[in-house]
């Protein structure tokens, strides 16, 4: 990894900041102007290759479907969603926030700079069915709205987003305009319960003419049929609030008007319960279509270790990883100190926000962070949140022109490249020691679970060879072959000098390894809970030393070859 000092950093966001906000704001006007000179053909021909090159959309053949647990283009490539939410529509104000600070070119280049590739916009049903006109107040700096109704504004940013190279996907996020969520506030299910206004006919109405209004868009591929279902929203209870069957009604709609668009579908429980996503699935008429969502806080669970973390959300949705297409649609932490985004204690949202970035960045999960806002758009009457205060969970700073938190940023695009493959292709291996040329072994053919492994010259026993299968990116599992057990760090300790045993494989960081190749040709084996390698004890080159966990060194002690068997 290359690192650059913040000023060029900056200088970096700002060009492509002013490209971005060029060619959204003006390119198109440019180039329809019929009595260019040559020289200035040749110049805009220059500025548009270089603008096509800087896309986040470069590169993508639309439109989206699924393959698998992926969600690939028109020619089978892997697609990485790493968006960021925009809210603002689905409050009172009907409008994304930002608009009375800075123009939307601007805050558009500032989510192209940041490494975004897309924006989660919420919606709500009151806004389409309505369509009021937006007070000129919450968009003093972008007076080309002024007077404007909602759906146009709506729209107007939807295709700036599109002309910038971002993709879009439409999240229906209340029925009536409000600050979300609660299990109170009437908007706990896709209809208010004895409205005849807003009822499950009419949120289908509603989607069905969402998607056939953006149809023309590529940029946007897909729609989030309802935000945190919760409160009596079931996955096989009662039709009334059955989840999954509205979810198939829903996509079903937004498909007759639109069959290329995704159909993001999130859990019940505020978007944290699809336990039964994988033996209830969501059928739709056209196939490949269906994304699961999730949506996780910091603030919803107390977290001491990453395998603590994961054991927690393995029911609900972790079991979907590597099975499903699978988006985090919502995720996000405080921007106010370094402590919210790493921290060695529980108190505080870093601990929790590492270990979930973790998780993204190893199983190289799409996904979506909350929010981009600077500041919070209005709430309904009473629930004193008003425009303009501080929004504490943004990448973007009060004034929407820099990010809030330098810290929170780098944490975000450090989880933005999608993976390659690991280099160790799934097999049986032997694993060789550099410093010793031993090879990692279960000491006399022993089976019980515990027993610490060691290191013993190559016998070709089956006690020696390991069955190795890549997960994602470059993160492994290992187990025997003698007897099915995993390499494993004892207790699931996180700590210097844990001893490596071999136990029955339960999915946990400590049975998880990440392989990274030196340029040597050797390998570190790290433990995905801890981020600390296997190596011998003491460096020892004698057959029978044990094996720990230590951060990994620049000795050869912790290096490894994976021999084929």
């Amino acid at each position: 990894m290359v690192r650059f000092g913040f000023g060029r950093y900056l200088q970096a966001r700002k060009a492509v900041a002013v490209v971005a906000a060029l060619t959204a704001a003006g390119a198109v006007a440019v180039l329809a102007a019929p009595s260019q000179s040559a020289p200035a053909r040749a110049a805009i021909a220059k500025v548009t290759s270089a603008r096509a090159a800087a896309l986040p959309d470069a590169g993508i053949a639309f439109p989206l479907h699924t393959k698998a647990w992926e969600i690939v283009d028109a020619k089978g490539h892997s697609v990485k969603l790493r968006f960021v939410n925009w809210y603002g529509g689905e409050s009172p104000d009907f409008v994304v926030g930002g608009l009375k600070y800075q123009s939307i070119s601007k805050i558009i280049s500032e989510i192209v700079a940041d490494g975004f590739n897309g924006v989660r916009l919420p919606f709500s049903n009151q806004l389409w069915q309505t369509n009021p006109i937006v007070s000129d107040n919450v968009l003093t700096a972008n007076k080309q709205f002024f007077g404007e109704h909602a759906r146009a504004i709506l729209t107007q940013v939807i295709q700036d987003l599109a002309k910038a190279g971002l993709m879009i996907i439409l999240d229906d996020h209340n029925s009536t305009a409000e600050w979300c969520c609660s299990s109170t506030d009437n908007n706990e299910l896709w209809y208010v319960p004895g409205s005849t206004v807003y009822t499950p006919a009419s949120w289908e109405s509603d989607w069905k003419q969402v998607a056939a209004t953006y149809k023309s868009i590529p940029q946007v591929i897909g729609v989030d049929l309802r935000n945190e279902p919760r409160g009596p929203a079931s996955w096989t209870g009662a039709t009334a609030d059955n989840w999954r069957l509205a979810a198939e009604a829903g996509g079903n709609a937004v498909l007759s008007a639109d069959p290329n668009l995704l159909i993001f579908v999130e859990g019940t429980d505020y978007a944290t319960d699809l336990s039964q996503a994988l033996s209830l699935p969501v059928t739709l008429n056209v196939p490949d279509r269906v994304v699961y969502s999730v949506h996780d806080y910091g603030f919803n669970t107390t977290v001491t270790s990453y395998d603590q973390w994961e054991k927690k959300i393995q029911s609900n949705w972790g079991y979907l990883v590597g099975k499903v297409p699978l988006w985090v649609g919502e995720f996000g932490t405080c921007d106010t100190s370094a402590s919210c985004v790493d921290s060695p204690t529980s108190a505080q949202l870093g601990m929790w926000f590492s270990v979930f970035t973790r998780y993204l960045k190893y199983f190289n999960l799409s996904w979506s962070y909350w929010a981009l806002n600077g500041t919070k758009s209005d709430g309904a009457p009473g629930q004193n949140i008003k425009y303009g205060e501080t929004e504490t969970y943004g990448v973007l700073n009060k004034e929407w022109d820099a990010p809030a938190s330098t810290a929170l940023l780098s944490a975000l695009q450090a989880i933005q490249p999608s993976c390659s493959a690991g280099s160790v292709a799934t097999g049986t291996y032997y694993i060789e020691n550099r410093n010793s040329h031993d090879v990692i072994d279960i000491p006399a053919y022993h089976t019980a679970q515990g027993t610490d492994l060691d290191q013993w010259p190559r016998n070709n026993g089956s006690n020696q060879q390991w069955k190795v299968t890549r997960l994602s990116c470059n993160l492994y599992e290992i187990t025997s072959v003698f007897d099915g057990e995993s390499i494993d760090i004892l207790g699931q300790s996180t700590g210097n000098g844990a001893r490596v045993d071999e136990y029955d494989y339960w999915g946990g960081g400590n049975q998880q390894f990440i392989l990274t190749k030196n340029s040597a040709g050797y390998y570190t084996i790290e433990s995905l809970d801890s981020i600390k390698a296997i190596t011998v004890v003491g460096a020892s080159t004698k057959a029978g030393a044990g094996l720990e966990q230590e951060p990994a060194s620049s000795g050869t002690s912790d290096q490894w070859s994976f021999v084929s068997g």
